[in-house]
């Protein structure tokens, strides 16, 4: 049993990592299906129900920022003792997408039906009141999303390509493998992609 909902996201700042790119962090060109889950989670989130992207339009163009920051080469840690900053510390370039704006479309998944509509009413409601659990993240905790209602005046970008191989979502187990990545191969078609239903327990992103 399902109930569609959507939402309006835009951000100033976005990072959708490439997990084949550690060092140097680079962003898909739109945010993935586990991000986009995450942002609605942020909103409204229950145990008893899930939801499931079932597309995503895409507003603006993508264009890229590089940003050069800060790090640390290493995890401090009770174990290892005190980090020096200036003996551990190094910069990283992160490549960012900027000026983002996407519609999210998602179906609520739950088993009571009576619980559809009324977890639909409280994230509608949410929404219009800019109401949200914790702040909702573009990819990364640096990079905070605005949201809100979708308007019929809104179009997506006349964007059509194959993006090759995205990162679809996590699979979480308590096996030697705890993390598994799930990958897809997604389409924009006139600035929207139509996100398959994988068969399979997405962890949260």
């Amino acid at each position: 049993m399902k109930q569609q909902v959507k939402a309006l996201v835009t951000g100033r700042l976005a990072c959708f990592t490439r997990p084949e790119v550690k060092a140097e962090p680079i962003t898909y060109k739109v945010i993935t299906p586990s991000a986009a889950r995450g942002v609605l989670e942020a909103i409204y989130w229950k145990p008893e129900f899930k939801y499931s992207i079932t597309k995503i339009s895409v507003l603006n163009w993508p264009t890229y920022v590089t940003i050069m920051q800060n790090g640390l080469k290493n995890k401090q840690s009770l174990r290892a003792g005190p980090i020096s900053i200036n003996e551990d510390r190094t910069q990283r370039t992160t490549t960012y997408l900027q000026d983002v704006g996407y519609i999210l479309y998602a179906d609520i998944v739950c088993d009571k039906e009576e619980d559809l509509f009324k977890h639909r009413s409280i994230f509608n409601r949410r929404i219009l009141n800019g109401q949200c659990h914790h702040t909702p993240v573009l990819g990364l905790r640096e990079c905070a999303a605005r949201f809100g209602p979708v308007h019929d005046d809104i179009k997506p970008v006349p964007w059509t390509e194959d993006l090759g191989v995205v990162l679809y979502g996590i699979v979480y187990s308590s096996g030697k493998s705890p993390c598994t990545p799930i990958f897809y191969n997604p389409e924009v078609v006139n600035g929207s992609i139509e996100v398959p239903q994988l068969s399979i327990k997405v962890g949260k992103s």
